[in-house]
């Protein structure tokens, strides 16, 4: 819907515009009277994409006068994810193993973007969400500025109110702003108190949290010797430990081909938390690899036999462009009454390695990658 808006009100943009560069800081604008203002969502960056982008063309040149990427956050956090590569210049195992924050990525992405304007404002970022706390990471190189919905929408009513706008914008930019006070308006702490439950949790992860992550990643530790003892082709196992941080998990993770050039596909074991924490087992690739199709065949090739030893196993369909191939998840509570607990988490995961290995589909998928 804004970049709708963004795209049919011209004057309303341009007065957003300067009021952002404003706001971040950033000087004098291009004079945008002149140039070709293009406002699109999900362009490419690399293998990522950004949500809104906003760009302004020499008319004479078509090259960049200005180009700034916009992020949008609703109700949620930044994410974390593999490092493109080709921008941060290293190559240091699979790409999951260094994760890094969204903005990291997108910052050496512009940073590396040829702008004809040699000033401040014709080259960066901004945050647009509904938490007015939320921070960005040190050492970006261009120019990254936060704000929240709230912000915008009461900028856009300013413009409604002084009467800047033509009839047809107006119109739209009433829209906009009813929406951002309906459904991304940012609650002030009377209406949204901290709870009891809220500082019950702080109190618990104070006191119990480096505990617990040490407690996880042992028992998750366990899984190395019962991994080089699976007959699996592996590489070198490696051991994430990010339990309360990123995508919340404790895993240990290894190529199954690690004679083929990018080591795909990797395999991933341990226990992680989404919303209820669970014991898991995946073989993922990248979702975007011109072997997706073949390997993702190879899985369901594979799947009945999987599923003759367990119906749990779950083959992901290509067309979800999704990381992982092939999953198996497990609640975590039952360890509790477990009168083995190590016994009972071996128990587990060793017939998931049995699984992957005698049904031949952990090599099937591998062979898809060479």
């Amino acid at each position: 819907m804004l970049c709708g808006v963004l795209v049919n009100t011209p004057v309303l943009r341009e007065q957003l515009m300067r009021w952002l560069a404003d706001h971040a800081g950033l000087g004098k604008l291009p004079a945008l009277g002149s140039a070709a203002i293009h406002v699109a969502t999900e362009q490419a960056i690399e293998t990522k994409r950004d949500d809104l982008r906003i760009t302004a063309a020499d008319p004479d040149t078509d090259a960049w006068v200005l180009l700034w990427t916009v992020e949008l956050k609703v109700f949620g956090g930044f994410n974390y994810s593999s490092p493109i590569r080709a921008l941060h210049e290293r190559d240091d195992g699979p790409a999951r193993s260094d994760e890094v924050h969204q903005v990291r990525n997108y910052d050496a992405w512009l940073a590396k973007q040829d702008v004809q304007e040699d000033v401040r404002s014709a080259r960066a970022g901004f945050v647009l969400s509904t938490d007015p706390t939320i921070t960005l990471p040190e050492g970006l190189e261009c120019p990254w500025k936060p704000l929240t919905w709230t912000e915008l929408g009461l900028r856009v009513e300013r413009a409604i109110i002084d009467d800047s706008l033509p009839p047809g914008e107006a119109v739209l930019a009433k829209h906009l702003a009813g929406f951002i006070r309906d459904h991304l308006w940012t609650h002030t702490m009377t209406e949204n108190p901290i709870r009891f439950d809220d500082l019950a949790l702080l109190r618990a992860h104070a006191s119990y949290g480096a505990q617990t992550q040490e407690r996880v990643d042992g028992l998750v530790a366990r899984l190395v010797p019962l991994l080089e003892r699976s007959g699996l082709k592996l590489g070198p196992i490696k051991h994430s430990r990010k339990m309360f941080m990123g995508h919340r998990r404790s895993m240990v993770w290894t190529s199954t081909n690690p004679d083929a050039k990018g080591d795909l596909p990797w395999l991933m074991a341990g226990i992680i938390s989404e919303g209820i924490p669970k014991l898991a087992v995946w073989l993922e690739t990248e979702p975007k690899h011109a072997n997706k199709m073949a390997g993702c065949e190879a899985v369901r090739e594979n799947l009945a036999a999987l599923h003759e030893r367990n119906v749990e196993w779950h083959a992901h369909p290509a067309h979800e462009a999704s990381w992982q191939d092939l999953s198996l998840r497990a609640p975590l509570e039952p360890i509790l009454g477990a009168s083995n607990q190590v016994q009972h988490f071996e128990e587990f995961f060793t017939k998931a390695f049995a699984d992957l290995h005698e049904t031949g589909v952990a090599a099937a998928l591998a062979e898809a990658y060479r």
